[in-house]
């Protein structure tokens, strides 16, 4: 909280939770509370698809390796027949309005609807390849992978996992004022990796309810864990720029202080 402090990236890029990999979870839970539509009308739906725009900015390589429970975005099939594949970066134009050629603005809503049921309530993973070189050591490859789910609510289960299997975890969503999913009284130590880790729980006010409570909980306490919470209100509206551009600059090799991450 005072003068500059870092993301331990040297640490983040030697491999955590597993070798030779920077694995960052991205859990996003249902925002709108009278939704009429399919999952995909959700508002927090765009803004975890925003966040993948984020992040391609800086890593355009990213492509989606598993999706679990087993589904596919290959060949969805529309009822009139039509099938189209969609990639991520088709999933992101899907989401904008531009759908693959040929397909009307209808076709294009029905599309939209068979990939958000595919998305939801499951684990895509997308990964890259890059090269990193930390201080006088050679460069090294690392694969980047990114863990992601949609549709998160009052189950603990997404946020457990994702929190066991990640580097860097970040939730968006409803803080539930304390009594949701992420309440570190629903965590007990095993949940967490013992190797160093960010947390961002991105909500409203989550400093109130997300915050020092998890470091009993993590081996090592702050030497292990770094925690990122909002003292605010946070409006879901554009959130996804925070969490991206945080994944963005833990990406880019500038070596950017909390401060500046804050500030961009």
């Amino acid at each position: 909280n005072k003068g500059q402090s870092y993301p331990e990236y040297d640490r983040l890029y030697t491999g955590g939770v597993e070798p030779g990999k920077l694995v960052i979870g991205l859990v996003y839970g249902m925002i709108d509370h009278n939704r009429t539509g399919g999952v995909e009308t959700d508002y927090n739906y765009s803004q975890y698809l925003d966040t993948y725009r984020e992040v391609l900015t800086e890593l355009p390589g990213l492509k989606i390796t598993k999706i679990e429970p087993q589904a596919s975005l290959q060949n969805l099939r529309l009822a009139s027949g039509k099938t189209a594949s969609l990639d991520l970066k088709g999933l992101i134009d899907l989401q904008d309005g531009v759908g693959p050629a040929g397909f009307s603005y209808t076709e294009q809503q029905e599309l939209k609807k068979l990939a958000g049921a595919v998305l939801y309530q499951h684990w895509i993973t997308v990964e890259a390849p890059v090269k990193v070189k930390i201080g006088a050591q050679p460069e090294a490859p690392v694969t980047v992978k990114i863990l992601g789910y949609f549709g998160a609510e009052s189950d603990s289960t997404p946020h457990k996992y994702g929190i066991k299997n990640s580097d860097v975890f970040l939730y968006n969503g409803h803080s539930y004022i304390g009594f949701g999913p992420l309440d570190p009284s629903r965590f007990t130590a095993s949940d967490f990796p013992s190797s160093y880790q960010i947390l961002f729980v991105d909500g409203c006010v989550s400093y109130n309810y997300y915050e020092k409570d998890y470091i009993p909980l993590k081996s090592g306490g702050t030497k292990n864990l770094d925690l990122i919470t909002n003292g605010l209100e946070a409006p879901a509206w554009n959130s996804s720029n925070a969490v991206g551009k945080l994944v963005a600059k833990l990406l880019d090799g500038s070596l950017s202080s909390y401060a500046t991450d804050r500030k961009s």
